[in-house]
């Protein structure tokens, strides 16, 4: 039955009580609809597959548990075919794919994972909006979507209570991640998953380098080239590179939409401690109108999980931080007015 699903993650440490949330509202607020969040690289689909994999949800759906990689499908009618090819079912003439899709939800009781989801949704966001609310109206069909950022699709009743974004792991969670791959930790080891944040992808990739090779030497590493060594052999693809996954995520119509969001997000990675929310009035007016509005690009930056808010601050994860540095560095007036207000 597991054979049209992806594996079970190998490693996932730190993530039980995301998932047992997410089973727990499977199994006891039929038919559910979550939505697990956050940022590139965080975990979101591990956490997925391990709950598609829980021996309660496999008790409960048997062979009805279908993962849907939405990756490639860049408009409501390909996400459709997606579905149809996971549930090896072949469109045909004469039937509509989405007839075909909701007639298969209709007569069955399944567990629906939509991982990626905001690839079609960012491409055609209404009528992707209509499908999902389609399908979600299904009496059996429980449906589990992954998704960055920290918005869910419209039109579509969540289960209460709404789960909270994926945040990084705890240094302890990362160790043993760490520990898992390398068989070891040092005090290098602990030095690196600080420095990245505890983002977990980061963390495997890193983990990765270091059995190959030592904790000392990638620690050296890492000072020197940053995000550009955090990848496998398979950098084109979000879960072997972390700088292809944050460079997914500045490619969200939100951000293009505003000229002035990628502006605020180069400067505030200038800033490893981020921007007092209560001086942002202050900022906006020593930048002499070139950073107008830093209020609507927060927004748009929390959204798409670039950013995030704690104690006062909006602040920036180290990877997304350093690799903003690299690649989308302020321009010279920026940091000017930067340096002036400081």
């Amino acid at each position: 039955p597991d054979e049209k699903l992806p594996p079970p993650p190998a490693i996932l440490c730190g993530r039980d009580q995301e998932v047992e949330a997410v089973v727990d509202m499977i199994l006891h607020k039929s038919p559910a609809h979550a939505a697990i969040l956050g940022s590139g690289g965080i975990g979101k689909t591990s956490v997925a597959l391990a709950v598609l994999h829980s021996p309660s949800i496999v008790h409960q759906f048997e062979n009805q548990r279908f993962f849907v990689a939405c990756d490639a499908a860049t408009s409501a009618d390909a996400l459709v075919l997606e579905i149809l090819r996971a549930f090896g079912m072949a469109s045909e003439s004469g039937v509509s794919p989405t007839t075909k899709v909701l007639a298969f939800l209709q007569a069955s009781s399944c567990l629906l994972c939509l991982d990626n989801f905001e690839t079609p949704w960012d491409a055609d966001p209404r009528a992707v909006e209509l499908f999902l609310a389609k399908v979600t109206s299904m009496p059996n069909t429980a449906v589990l979507i992954t998704t960055r950022g920290s918005s869910r699709p419209l039109q579509t009743n969540w289960t209460k209570p709404l789960l909270p974004p994926l945040r990084p792991l705890t240094v302890h969670a990362a160790l043993e991640a760490w520990e898992c791959i390398c068989g070891v930790q040092d005090s290098f080891a602990e030095m690196l998953v600080k420095a990245v944040d505890c983002v977990p992808l980061a963390v495997t990739l890193l983990a990765h380098l270091a059995e190959a090779d030592c904790a000392e030497v990638v620690w050296m590493l890492w000072n020197k080239k940053f995000t550009a060594m955090v990848h496998t052999h398979d950098s084109e693809h979000r879960l072997s590179s972390v700088e292809f996954s944050i460079e997914l995520s500045l490619q969200n119509p939100r951000i293009a939409a505003n000229p002035y969001v990628l502006r605020v997000l180069g400067v505030l990675c200038m800033l490893p401690l981020g921007i007092r929310l209560a001086a942002v009035d202050e900022m906006e007016e020593a930048f002499q109108g070139s950073l107008p509005d830093i209020l609507t690009s927060r927004l748009v930056l929390m959204q798409t999980s670039l950013a995030y808010s704690t104690d006062g601050f909006m602040r920036v994860l180290s990877p997304i931080r350093h690799y903003v540095q690299k690649r989308h560095c302020p321009e010279d007036t920026l940091l000017d007015h930067l340096e002036h207000y400081y």
